[in-house]
Protein backbone atom coordinates (compact mmCIF):
# COMPACT_ATOMS: atom_id res chain seq x y z
CA UNK A 1 0.00 0.00 0.00
CA UNK A 2 1.50 3.66 -0.78
CA UNK A 3 1.87 6.22 1.69
CA UNK A 4 0.28 9.71 0.76
CA UNK A 5 3.73 12.08 0.21
CA UNK A 6 1.84 15.06 -0.24
CA UNK A 7 2.07 15.48 -3.71
CA UNK A 8 -0.76 14.94 -6.08
CA UNK A 9 -1.12 11.80 -8.00
CA UNK A 10 0.26 11.51 -11.20
CA UNK A 11 -2.20 11.91 -14.47
CA UNK A 12 -3.47 8.48 -16.01
CA UNK A 13 -1.67 8.09 -19.39
CA UNK A 14 -4.94 8.36 -20.80
CA UNK A 15 -6.50 11.06 -19.83
CA UNK A 16 -3.86 13.13 -20.91
CA UNK A 17 -3.72 11.24 -24.26
CA UNK A 18 -7.44 11.99 -24.77
CA UNK A 19 -7.58 15.85 -23.44
CA UNK A 20 -4.47 16.21 -26.34
CA UNK A 21 -7.11 14.80 -29.04
CA UNK A 22 -9.97 17.76 -27.75
CA UNK A 23 -10.46 20.58 -30.52
CA UNK A 24 -9.38 23.36 -28.39
CA UNK A 25 -9.67 27.44 -28.80
CA UNK A 26 -7.56 29.52 -26.69
CA UNK A 27 -7.29 26.89 -24.14
CA UNK A 28 -11.55 26.39 -23.63
CA UNK A 29 -13.58 23.71 -24.88
CA UNK A 30 -17.48 22.67 -24.74
CA UNK A 31 -18.99 19.00 -23.25
CA UNK A 32 -19.70 17.95 -26.45
CA UNK A 33 -15.87 18.15 -27.87
CA UNK A 34 -15.16 16.26 -25.00
CA UNK A 35 -17.60 13.60 -25.70
CA UNK A 36 -16.71 13.25 -29.31
CA UNK A 37 -13.61 11.70 -28.33
CA UNK A 38 -14.86 9.78 -25.81
CA UNK A 39 -13.93 11.93 -22.73
CA UNK A 40 -16.37 10.09 -20.20
CA UNK A 41 -17.45 11.91 -17.96
CA UNK A 42 -15.19 10.05 -14.29
CA UNK A 43 -11.89 10.95 -16.83
CA UNK A 44 -13.28 14.46 -16.71
CA UNK A 45 -13.64 14.57 -13.37
CA UNK A 46 -10.15 13.26 -12.58
CA UNK A 47 -9.08 15.56 -15.04
CA UNK A 48 -10.03 18.85 -13.36
CA UNK A 49 -9.13 17.13 -9.71
CA UNK A 50 -5.36 16.64 -11.89
CA UNK A 51 -5.34 20.63 -12.43
CA UNK A 52 -5.29 19.50 -15.74
CA UNK A 53 -8.73 21.32 -16.41
CA UNK A 54 -11.43 23.42 -15.17
CA UNK A 55 -15.00 24.31 -15.26
CA UNK A 56 -15.66 28.40 -15.79
CA UNK A 57 -19.66 27.78 -16.43
CA UNK A 58 -21.74 24.86 -16.89
CA UNK A 59 -20.77 22.99 -20.06
CA UNK A 60 -17.62 24.58 -20.92
CA UNK A 61 -14.10 23.47 -20.02
CA UNK A 62 -10.43 25.71 -19.70
CA UNK A 63 -7.11 24.03 -20.15
CA UNK A 64 -5.00 24.23 -17.07
CA UNK A 65 -5.42 25.31 -13.37
CA UNK A 66 -8.43 28.41 -12.55
CA UNK A 67 -5.93 31.15 -12.84
CA UNK A 68 -5.56 33.29 -9.92
CA UNK A 69 -6.22 37.01 -12.21
CA UNK A 70 -10.35 37.58 -11.80
CA UNK A 71 -9.93 39.11 -15.35
CA UNK A 72 -8.34 36.13 -16.76
CA UNK A 73 -11.48 33.77 -15.28
CA UNK A 74 -13.74 36.26 -17.35
CA UNK A 75 -11.82 36.00 -20.40
CA UNK A 76 -11.99 32.35 -20.85
CA UNK A 77 -15.77 32.13 -19.39
CA UNK A 78 -16.57 34.64 -22.73
CA UNK A 79 -14.70 32.40 -24.92
CA UNK A 80 -17.01 29.03 -23.74
CA UNK A 81 -20.04 30.97 -23.73
CA UNK A 82 -19.00 32.08 -27.59
CA UNK A 83 -18.55 28.23 -28.43
CA UNK A 84 -22.17 27.75 -27.09
CA UNK A 85 -23.38 30.54 -28.63
CA UNK A 86 -22.36 31.09 -31.89
CA UNK A 87 -23.81 34.01 -33.74
CA UNK A 88 -23.19 36.46 -30.71
CA UNK A 89 -20.72 38.37 -29.62
CA UNK A 90 -19.37 40.35 -26.92
CA UNK A 91 -21.09 43.05 -25.53
CA UNK A 92 -20.67 46.24 -23.15
CA UNK A 93 -17.95 45.75 -20.28
CA UNK A 94 -17.25 42.08 -21.71
CA UNK A 95 -16.39 43.62 -25.28
CA UNK A 96 -14.42 46.36 -23.44
CA UNK A 97 -12.13 43.55 -21.25
CA UNK A 98 -11.74 42.11 -24.76
CA UNK A 99 -10.28 44.84 -26.28
CA UNK A 100 -8.21 45.32 -23.48
CA UNK A 101 -9.49 48.21 -21.81
CA UNK A 102 -9.11 48.39 -17.78
CA UNK A 103 -12.41 48.33 -15.87
CA UNK A 104 -13.25 49.49 -12.13
CA UNK A 105 -13.58 46.66 -9.86
CA UNK A 106 -13.95 42.90 -10.49
CA UNK A 107 -15.30 41.49 -13.91
CA UNK A 108 -19.11 40.63 -13.12
CA UNK A 109 -21.32 39.04 -15.35
CA UNK A 110 -20.44 38.07 -19.15
CA UNK A 111 -22.11 40.36 -21.79
CA UNK A 112 -23.18 39.01 -24.85
CA UNK A 113 -25.07 40.17 -27.44
CA UNK A 114 -27.28 39.50 -30.27
CA UNK A 115 -30.81 40.12 -32.39
CA UNK A 116 -32.08 38.18 -29.90
CA UNK A 117 -30.72 39.48 -26.89
CA UNK A 118 -32.90 41.65 -24.81
CA UNK A 119 -32.00 44.40 -22.09
CA UNK A 120 -31.50 42.39 -18.60
CA UNK A 121 -30.34 44.44 -15.23
CA UNK A 122 -30.40 41.36 -13.03
CA UNK A 123 -27.16 39.94 -11.22
CA UNK A 124 -25.93 36.36 -12.84
CA UNK A 125 -23.35 34.52 -14.77
CA UNK A 126 -24.27 35.71 -17.95
CA UNK A 127 -26.78 38.52 -19.24
CA UNK A 128 -27.91 39.08 -23.32
CA UNK A 129 -28.44 42.34 -24.75
CA UNK A 130 -29.79 42.96 -28.03
CA UNK A 131 -26.85 43.96 -30.41
CA UNK A 132 -27.81 44.16 -34.06
CA UNK A 133 -24.75 46.08 -35.61
CA UNK A 134 -22.09 43.52 -37.13
CA UNK A 135 -19.23 42.90 -34.72
CA UNK A 136 -15.45 43.46 -34.96
CA UNK A 137 -12.92 40.66 -34.94
CA UNK A 138 -10.76 41.11 -32.19
CA UNK A 139 -7.64 39.09 -30.40
CA UNK A 140 -8.77 39.52 -27.08
CA UNK A 141 -5.05 39.97 -24.34
CA UNK A 142 -3.99 36.63 -23.81
CA UNK A 143 -5.51 35.09 -26.77
CA UNK A 144 -4.05 34.31 -30.44
CA UNK A 145 -7.47 33.59 -32.22
CA UNK A 146 -9.96 36.38 -32.96
CA UNK A 147 -13.44 36.37 -31.68
CA UNK A 148 -16.29 38.14 -32.48
CA UNK A 149 -16.77 41.33 -30.48
CA UNK A 150 -19.18 44.56 -30.36
CA UNK A 151 -17.73 47.60 -31.67
CA UNK A 152 -15.60 50.01 -29.62
CA UNK A 153 -17.88 53.10 -29.68
CA UNK A 154 -20.85 50.79 -29.08
CA UNK A 155 -19.56 49.14 -26.53
CA UNK A 156 -18.42 52.12 -24.40
CA UNK A 157 -22.00 53.65 -24.45
CA UNK A 158 -23.83 50.42 -23.62
CA UNK A 159 -21.63 49.55 -20.13
CA UNK A 160 -21.98 53.58 -19.55
CA UNK A 161 -25.95 53.11 -19.93
CA UNK A 162 -26.40 49.97 -17.53
CA UNK A 163 -28.43 50.55 -14.61
CA UNK A 164 -25.21 49.37 -12.20
CA UNK A 165 -22.56 51.00 -13.88
CA UNK A 166 -21.44 54.00 -12.03
CA UNK A 167 -19.75 57.45 -14.11
CA UNK A 168 -16.54 56.40 -12.48
CA UNK A 169 -17.07 52.63 -14.07
CA UNK A 170 -17.79 54.66 -17.62
CA UNK A 171 -15.64 56.84 -17.34
CA UNK A 172 -11.97 54.63 -16.82
CA UNK A 173 -12.40 52.71 -20.10
CA UNK A 174 -13.19 55.73 -22.28
CA UNK A 175 -10.79 57.85 -21.41
CA UNK A 176 -8.19 54.88 -21.46
CA UNK A 177 -9.52 54.03 -25.67
CA UNK A 178 -9.47 57.91 -26.17
CA UNK A 179 -5.76 57.88 -24.55
CA UNK A 180 -4.82 55.27 -27.06
CA UNK A 181 -6.33 56.33 -30.32
CA UNK A 182 -8.68 53.80 -30.46
CA UNK A 183 -11.70 55.85 -30.88
CA UNK A 184 -12.74 59.47 -30.93
CA UNK A 185 -15.41 61.37 -28.80
CA UNK A 186 -17.31 62.28 -32.20
CA UNK A 187 -17.75 58.23 -32.78
CA UNK A 188 -18.98 57.80 -29.38
CA UNK A 189 -21.37 60.23 -29.78
CA UNK A 190 -23.04 59.18 -32.82
CA UNK A 191 -23.98 55.64 -30.87
CA UNK A 192 -25.55 57.93 -28.23
CA UNK A 193 -29.31 57.33 -29.01
CA UNK A 194 -32.07 59.63 -27.45
CA UNK A 195 -34.89 58.52 -25.83
CA UNK A 196 -33.11 55.23 -24.50
CA UNK A 197 -31.86 54.03 -20.77
CA UNK A 198 -29.02 55.70 -19.50
CA UNK A 199 -28.50 58.53 -22.33
CA UNK A 200 -28.41 60.87 -20.06
CA UNK A 201 -25.32 59.14 -17.78
CA UNK A 202 -24.01 58.07 -21.41
CA UNK A 203 -23.71 62.11 -22.33
CA UNK A 204 -22.43 63.02 -19.08
CA UNK A 205 -19.64 60.68 -19.27
CA UNK A 206 -19.06 61.58 -22.63
CA UNK A 207 -18.28 65.20 -21.14
CA UNK A 208 -16.37 64.44 -18.90
CA UNK A 209 -13.96 62.17 -20.51
CA UNK A 210 -10.27 63.40 -21.05
CA UNK A 211 -7.48 61.77 -23.79
CA UNK A 212 -4.99 62.99 -21.71
CA UNK A 213 -5.68 60.63 -18.48
CA UNK A 214 -2.78 58.17 -18.64
CA UNK A 215 -3.98 55.14 -16.00
CA UNK A 216 -7.23 54.90 -14.13
CA UNK A 217 -5.78 56.14 -10.89
CA UNK A 218 -5.55 59.70 -13.10
CA UNK A 219 -9.05 59.57 -14.47
CA UNK A 220 -10.20 59.00 -10.89
CA UNK A 221 -8.43 61.81 -9.34
CA UNK A 222 -9.53 64.21 -11.96
CA UNK A 223 -13.22 63.28 -11.46
CA UNK A 224 -12.74 63.48 -7.90
CA UNK A 225 -11.60 67.19 -7.93
CA UNK A 226 -13.97 68.09 -11.36
CA UNK A 227 -16.79 66.54 -8.62
CA UNK A 228 -15.24 69.32 -5.93
CA UNK A 229 -15.93 72.00 -8.13
CA UNK A 230 -12.26 72.30 -9.27
CA UNK A 231 -11.01 72.61 -12.97
CA UNK A 232 -7.78 70.21 -13.63
CA UNK A 233 -5.85 70.04 -16.68
CA UNK A 234 -4.15 66.61 -17.70
CA UNK A 235 -0.85 65.95 -18.99
CA UNK A 236 0.91 69.92 -18.97
CA UNK A 237 4.06 70.57 -19.14
CA UNK A 238 5.87 73.07 -16.93
CA UNK A 239 9.18 74.67 -17.55
CA UNK A 240 11.84 74.40 -14.31
CA UNK A 241 15.30 74.95 -13.60
CA UNK A 242 15.75 71.23 -13.97
CA UNK A 243 13.86 71.19 -17.20
CA UNK A 244 10.62 70.65 -18.48
CA UNK A 245 8.36 68.32 -16.33
CA UNK A 246 5.14 66.61 -17.73
CA UNK A 247 2.61 66.60 -14.88
CA UNK A 248 -1.04 64.29 -14.32
CA UNK A 249 -3.31 67.23 -13.42
CA UNK A 250 -3.06 71.04 -12.73
CA UNK A 251 -5.03 72.99 -10.90
CA UNK A 252 -3.52 76.18 -12.73
CA UNK A 253 -5.76 78.80 -10.82
CA UNK A 254 -4.51 77.34 -7.79
CA UNK A 255 -1.22 76.34 -8.87
CA UNK A 256 -1.39 73.24 -7.31
CA UNK A 257 0.13 70.48 -9.26
CA UNK A 258 -1.81 66.82 -8.59
CA UNK A 259 0.05 63.60 -9.13
CA UNK A 260 -1.54 60.19 -8.78
CA UNK A 261 1.03 58.10 -6.71
CA UNK A 262 0.67 54.75 -7.88
CA UNK A 263 2.59 51.28 -6.65
CA UNK A 264 6.28 52.76 -6.70
CA UNK A 265 8.50 50.91 -4.31
CA UNK A 266 11.88 52.40 -3.51
CA UNK A 267 13.91 49.59 -1.43
CA UNK A 268 16.07 48.92 -4.11
CA UNK A 269 18.91 50.63 -6.48
CA UNK A 270 16.56 51.32 -8.40
CA UNK A 271 13.55 52.71 -6.51
CA UNK A 272 15.99 54.88 -4.56
CA UNK A 273 17.60 56.43 -7.66
CA UNK A 274 13.53 56.95 -8.67
CA UNK A 275 13.17 58.42 -5.26
CA UNK A 276 15.63 60.61 -5.79
CA UNK A 277 14.80 62.29 -9.10
CA UNK A 278 11.42 62.44 -7.69
CA UNK A 279 12.79 64.56 -4.49
CA UNK A 280 14.18 66.52 -7.39
CA UNK A 281 11.08 67.37 -9.51
CA UNK A 282 9.27 68.26 -6.34
CA UNK A 283 12.00 70.54 -5.20
CA UNK A 284 11.68 71.98 -8.80
CA UNK A 285 8.72 72.45 -9.25
CA UNK A 286 8.08 73.97 -5.94
CA UNK A 287 10.86 76.31 -6.85
CA UNK A 288 8.58 77.29 -9.81
CA UNK A 289 5.92 78.35 -7.63
CA UNK A 290 4.11 75.28 -7.68
CA UNK A 291 2.62 72.87 -4.30
CA UNK A 292 2.77 69.76 -5.11
CA UNK A 293 -0.45 67.13 -4.17
CA UNK A 294 0.28 63.62 -4.14
CA UNK A 295 -3.06 61.20 -4.26
CA UNK A 296 -3.61 57.72 -3.67
CA UNK A 297 -5.85 55.20 -4.80
CA UNK A 298 -7.42 54.76 -0.99
CA UNK A 299 -8.19 58.03 -1.79
CA UNK A 300 -10.12 58.26 -5.06
CA UNK A 301 -12.08 55.11 -4.54
CA UNK A 302 -13.35 56.26 -1.60
CA UNK A 303 -17.24 57.61 -1.64
CA UNK A 304 -15.94 60.87 -0.51
CA UNK A 305 -12.94 61.24 -2.86
CA UNK A 306 -14.53 64.47 -3.96
CA UNK A 307 -14.97 66.21 -0.55
CA UNK A 308 -11.76 64.69 1.30
CA UNK A 309 -9.68 65.94 -2.06
CA UNK A 310 -11.02 69.35 -1.94
CA UNK A 311 -10.72 69.93 1.81
CA UNK A 312 -6.56 69.05 1.02
CA UNK A 313 -6.51 71.56 -1.95
CA UNK A 314 -8.29 73.80 0.48
CA UNK A 315 -5.35 73.31 3.20
CA UNK A 316 -2.52 73.96 0.56
CA UNK A 317 -4.35 76.73 -0.54
CA UNK A 318 -4.66 78.69 2.42
CA UNK A 319 -1.26 77.98 3.48
CA UNK A 320 -0.02 79.93 0.36
CA UNK A 321 -2.72 82.36 0.65
CA UNK A 322 -4.62 81.42 -2.41
CA UNK A 323 -8.28 80.77 -2.81
CA UNK A 324 -9.81 77.06 -4.48
CA UNK A 325 -10.87 78.56 -8.00
CA UNK A 326 -8.77 81.59 -8.36
CA UNK A 327 -11.48 83.49 -7.07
Amino acid sequence: MSQDDGRSPRPEPGTVHLLDHVRWRDGVTTLARLEAVHVSPSSLARAVRLGLCWRPAPGIVARGQRPEDSRAVHRLRTLGYFLHRPGECAASATALAMWGLPLLGRPGAVHLGGPRGRIRQGAGVLRLLPHHAPPEGVVPPGCRETWAVSDLPRALVAHASERESTVAAALVPLDAALQRRLVTRDEVAEVVQPNRWGVRKARAVLDLADAGSESPGETLTRLALVRGGLRPTSQVRIATREGTYRVDLLLEAERIVVEFDGAVKYDRVQGRDALVAEKRREDALREAGYTVLRVTWREVVTADAAGRLLHRVQQLTRQVGRRPGGG
